[in-house]
Order: C-alpha cells, then sequence, then structure tokens
C-alpha cells in the first residue's frame, strides 16, 4: 500500500471476502453475462463469440495471442472458438503477408451483421443493469473504476482488456 493513498480499507480483522469489492464486481459480471447468454440464446451465438466478433470488427484485437491475452483464454479454447466462428462465416483467418508465422483474423460481412445484431441485446443489458442509476451516478462509478483500474495496472503496460 502506498503510504500517500491512506490507511487500508480492508484489514485481516475486516475483510469478509462476500462483502468485497471485486467480489460484488464479480457477481455483476457473472449476472451480467447470464443475462446476455439468456438474450442471446435461440440467436446462434454466445455472449463469448458475440465479445471476440466485437473486439476484431472494432480492431482492438486481430491475432489469436492477442485475443487470448485480452479475454484470458488458454490457447486451446480459444483455437476452437475460432473454429466455431469460423464455421459460421463469420471471421476469416489469414497469414499476415508480413509475418507468414502470424495469423490474422477478420469478420466477414456475415459476422458483422451478426455483432452489429448484438449491440441492441447489450445495449438492453447495460440498461438494465443501471436501472435507478442517474446519469450523474453512472459517471462517478465510471470513475471509481478507472480508479481501480489504475491502481491495479501493470507498470509500464497495459492492463488485460475485459471481453
Amino acid at each position: 500500500m502506498c503510504p500517500a493513498r491512506g490507511k487500508p480499507l480492508y484489514t485481516v480483522e475486516n475483510y469478509a471476502s462476500i462483502d468485497s469489492v471485486l467480489y460484488q464486481m464479480g457477481v455483476v459480471r457473472n449476472r451480467f453475462i447470464a443475462r446476455l447468454d439468456a438474450a442471446f440464446a435461440g440467436r446462434g451465438i454466445t455472449t463469448a463469440q458475440w465479445g471476440i466478433l466485437r473486439t476484431v470488427a472494432q480492431h482492438r484485437g486481430n491475432t489469436a495471442a492477442e485475443l487470448a491475452r485480452k479475454f484470458r483464454y488458454d490457447a486451446g479454447a480459444l483455437t476452437r472458438m475460432l473454429d466455431r466462428l469460423e464455421q459460421k462465416g463469420w471471421i476469416t483467418r489469414s497469414r499476415d503477408s508480413a509475418d507468414r508465422r502470424c495469423v490474422v483474423i477478420a469478420v466477414t460481412p456475415a459476422g458483422m451483421r451478426v455483432m452489429k445484431a448484438g449491440i441492441p441485446i447489450v445495449v438492453q443489458a447495460h440498461n438494465e443493469s443501471l436501472a435507478g442509476f442517474t446519469a450523474a451516478e453512472l459517471a462517478q462509478l465510471k470513475t471509481y473504476l478507472a480508479r481501480m483500474q489504475d491502481n491495479l495496472a501493470p507498470a509500464g503496460a497495459d492492463a488485460a482488456e475485459p471481453s
């Protein structure tokens, strides 16, 4: 703990995992994903697949290594997911012209339509999760979360991005 940041908020004596902020954030994340999974059910796509499509479509990762790092997937799990997305015609994989060892992932027009069709579903889930919040409260929450991200960021490196 950095002395400039004040005294610790958690101590061995007062710590209860179920009351910790990160535990609560995990519960929120799990419930959000469950809500999305239910909304995506019957549409031929999972929340995890949609996250990969979105990330590649937004040019925030276009190799398996980048996606594995961003989503914290092991190589085998990510390869299986990419196989499924490719079989559905939603992505292509091709060798990088500058480095033949590297495989570049791109979203197909069909994949782009699927990704865009998911945006209203994700927006609805976000709005449901924020029911009762004001715009000011949301802005404040975002500043708190940004501060936590900064506190946890590895020195000199970009932190992994959530899905």
